[in-house]
């Protein structure tokens, strides 16, 4: 689909998202981030070159929006912010997955028209779905068998996910987690090292809350309260070339759980915990 020579793509970003980049043979140009999870600067790509912008958290938006202009050079990679599609004209990548409690499946956006993938995920179980409704502690190497499993080719959803879609609220899903993130915000801004606006912008969905502690708060502070903060690409801690925010973001950086399944209720607790740890 697109094959640049030079591919600009954030310091802070997962290694999953540089493998088929390096496959293809292009240079990859890492760009620093400051402390609002936007590049310090912005490059332009020229005419063979892409430039990838994460959508860090729906934090990005009008970065994203100030550089619809480069069309096809754009690639936002809204995996953390996936009700918040890419300027039309411009490439996009987000995962269904992550936001969605389905067992695979992915969004892409194209300035042009692309054939529909003939196939569909066929390695795929719902096992860790049900483990993880059910309370069961096993849900998470289920879930990591499942990961290991799917195919990165060009295929679509399985049909499992594609009927677990069709059935979902998505204007419940956006409206939950909207509420659920101020609540957290509200809490915890005061404490966040992040440069993060002092309102929650309106309409921006996201992954979940971005929290950066002063001092460093162990994830394992919260797994021992039972909650799930994952550690954001750690093979980014001790990389000698990541900018000095990257490493520090891979080891400290709390991305606090606010998805659809929590309520208010929830969300207190969640602060309770890091404050009272902190």
């Amino acid at each position: 689909m697109v094959k640049p020579t030079r591919v600009y793509v954030p310091d802070w970003i997962c290694d999953t998202v540089l493998g088929p980049v390096r496959q293809s043979g292009a240079e990859v140009v890492r760009v620093p981030l400051g402390l609002d999870l936007l590049p310090i600067e912005l490059p332009t790509p020229g005419e063979d070159e892409l430039l990838l912008l994460l959508n860090a958290f729906g934090l990005a938006g009008q970065r994203v929006a100030a550089a619809a202009g480069l069309g096809s050079r754009l690639l936002v990679d809204a995996t953390q912010a996936l009700y918040q599609p890419p300027p039309s004209g411009c490439w996009g990548i987000a995962s269904v997955r992550k936001f969605l409690g389905v067992p695979d499946g992915a969004m892409l956006w194209s300035p042009r028209a692309i054939t529909a993938p003939s196939t569909s995920q066929e390695a795929v179980s719902t096992a860790h779905l049900v483990a993880r409704a059910a309370g069961d502690p096993g849900a998470l190497e289920l879930y990591r068998r499942n990961e290991a499993a799917l195919s990165t080719d060009y295929v679509g959803p399985s049909p499992a996910s594609d009927n677990l879609l069709d059935r979902i609220d998505h204007a419940q899903v956006r409206a939950r987690r909207l509420r659920n993130v101020r609540v957290l915000h509200d809490r915890l801004k005061a404490h966040n090292q992040l440069a993060l606006p002092d309102e929650w912008p309106s309409g921006v969905v996201p992954l979940a809350y971005p929290f950066l502690p002063s001092p460093s708060l162990p994830h394992t502070a919260l797994y021992a309260r039972q909650i799930w903060a994952p550690c954001l690409w750690p093979e980014r801690r001790d990389d000698a070339e990541a900018h000095p925010l990257t490493r520090r973001l891979a080891r400290e950086l709390l991305p606090l759980p606010c998805d659809q399944r929590y309520d208010a209720v929830h969300m207190h607790h969640i602060a309770d915990v890091v404050c009272a740890a902190s």
